[in-house]
């Protein structure tokens, strides 16, 4: 069994970010995987507005630090939102038509996984009020 890598191909790729906030850093076909680190705006304190996805799931795990969801019930209006902290190692999916926003505290880093087309084509969003 040869150890060596054939020079024609790539057989993975090592992909950080550092940046600030939601960064997609990988799209394949219909899916995409993107990391939220820590940024002000993701913050409980400014949050801006809460989003659902009409036609698609959305995966989130904490890899460093802490963040949590937090979920609405309503349908066409947010309704009561509860606080979900997100636990390392476990997958938390937000399933389609869920209000839903991603808080995040000091040193978080969550990798989020969806379909490449959940975007502003698909989803609806509402001005957040105090939580």
């Amino acid at each position: 069994m040869s150890t060596e890598k054939p020079k024609d191909k790539d057989f993975f790729s090592i992909i950080e970010s550092d940046k600030g906030g939601y960064c997609p850093v990988y799209d394949y076909e219909s899916w995409r995987i993107a990391i939220t680190n820590d940024d002000p705006s993701f913050r409980k304190e400014n949050l801006k507005s809460f989003g659902k996805h009409l036609e698609t799931d959305e995966a989130f795990i904490l890899l460093e630090g802490e963040a949590s969801l937090l979920l609405g019930d309503g349908d066409e209006e947010i309704g009561t939102i509860t606080e979900h902290p997100l636990e390392k190692g476990k997958v938390f999916v937000v399933k389609k038509g869920t209000w839903h926003a991603n808080i995040t505290g000091e040193s978080a880093k969550v990798l989020i996984v969806e379909n490449r087309n959940t975007g502003a084509a698909n989803t609806v969003k509402k001005p957040s009020f105090p939580i």
